[in-house]
Order: structure tokens, then C-alpha cells, then sequence
């Protein structure tokens, strides 16, 4: 049995950074960016709760092609879904996005 798909974190990382989001990664990845050799299908991040930062959040997620993950829909009914990644969506924890190869969960939690 194989474990999950890695997630691509340097593409994750770069759009972030890109966009200037403040965030912290944590779980799993966070772990294997210490050195740890954990497996993982995710990318967990904790944001900053402030207007600007769920602005750039929106727009790494629309960057990232984004979609959410729905229990009992796949990936291709999911994209489907009417969903406006904006702001006021984002700052709605949790929320759990997929994008091609990783899924992506942003927890938004003070910081």
C-alpha cells in the first residue's frame, strides 16, 4: 500500500511568499521541513487574521487553482462547484482546499 502524494510544497511556498501572505505552515509538512521523515498528503498553514492577508490568501488559492474537497464528490464534481474564492470565503475555517497534486487546508486562527 503506498502513502499519500506529497504535496508540492515549494510551489505552495512560492505562492505564498509571493503574495506576501503571513502564515506559518504546520502538521506534517511543517515537520518534514524540519527534517522529519513523515509522509504526508497535505499542506496545513495557519494565517494571519487581518483583511490584507485573507486578500492574499484568495488570490494564492486562485493562483493555485484551488478547489474545495467534498465528502462524496469527486475531484472533477468539486470543480464545478459555484464557489468565489474571496476573502469573507476564506476567513470561514476550516477550509479545506485541494489544488492538482496536494491538498491544501488553511486553518484561520489567530496568530
Amino acid at each position: 500500500m503506498s502513502g499519500p502524494k506529497p504535496p508540492d510544497i515549494r510551489r505552495i511556498v512560492e505562492a505564498l511568499d509571493r503574495r506576501s501572505v503571513e502564515y506559518l505552515l504546520v502538521g506534517g509538512i511543517a515537520a518534514t521541513a524540519h527534517g522529519a521523515e513523515r509522509l504526508t498528503g497535505d499542506a496545513d498553514t495557519v494565517v494571519r487574521r487581518t483583511t490584507e492577508n485573507f486578500e492574499a490568501t484568495a488570490a494564492v488559492l486562485r493562483d493555485l487553482n484551488a478547489h474545495l474537497l467534498v465528502e462524496g464528490l469527486s475531484d472533477d464534481e468539486a470543480r464545478e462547484l459555484p464557489v468565489q474564492i474571496d476573502p469573507p470565503w476564506v476567513q470561514a475555517p476550516p477550509v479545506r482546499w485541494d489544488r492538482v497534486g496536494a491538498r491544501v487546508d488553511s486553518y484561520l486562527r489567530t496568530t
